[in-house]
């Protein structure tokens, strides 16, 4: 019998010219793809390195984009809970704000088995208050969030939520 490879989609909320987004593209072209079937998918905002992450094509794994159409587009959760089930994902990797909001709800009403955000907040005066709120009510659907500092883990812990003191993980940024 063979065993059907995990499903795993990197939820990110663009492909801006960013940190974060350089290391996604990397992860995403160095998974082990004899056990995990990888898919990108971008929230739409930004596309200055959308052409690099459209070369992950030719190496067999998916790019879509499911764009919010107004800045307040509630019809994107239920847009993306239908991708989510309609592709069957097993695992959830959100990546910058809009993901890591949209992603974990998402996640958990269309029954994905592991939701995780992939934290990089380097300059956490970025979370302010209108943002802070639906993160912190956001984060509480995923089941970990990864950490790449232990600067990161500790500021999250102290002002987003402290149960994720328990349900947060570092992991090194060694990728490259």
């Amino acid at each position: 019998m063979i065993e059907r490879k995990i499903r795993v989609m990197h939820l990110v909320e663009g492909f801006h010219l960013g940190g974060a987004e350089k290391k996604l593209l990397e992860l995403t072209e160095r998974i082990d793809r004899t056990r995990f079937d990888v898919m990108v998918c971008s929230l739409g905002l930004g596309d200055e390195i959308g052409k690099q992450f459209a070369c992950l094509r030719e190496q067999g794994i998916e790019v879509v984009t499911i764009p919010r159409v107004s800045r307040l587009d509630f019809r994107l959760l239920f847009r993306l809970i239908r991708f989510l089930k309609e592709y069957d994902i097993d695992v959830i990797l959100t990546t910058l704000f809009y993901a890591d909001v949209m992603g974990p709800i998402a996640g958990r009403l269309a029954g994905v088995k592991r939701v995780y955000s992939w934290e990089t907040i380097s300059a956490p005066e970025w979370l302010i208050p209108r943002r802070l709120i639906p993160y912190k009510a956001a984060i509480r659907f995923g089941h970990k969030v990864i950490s790449v500092s232990h600067a990161t883990a500790e500021w999250l812990v102290a002002h987003c939520c402290d149960s994720l003191r328990s349900g947060s993980r570092q992991i090194s940024n060694r990728i490259g």
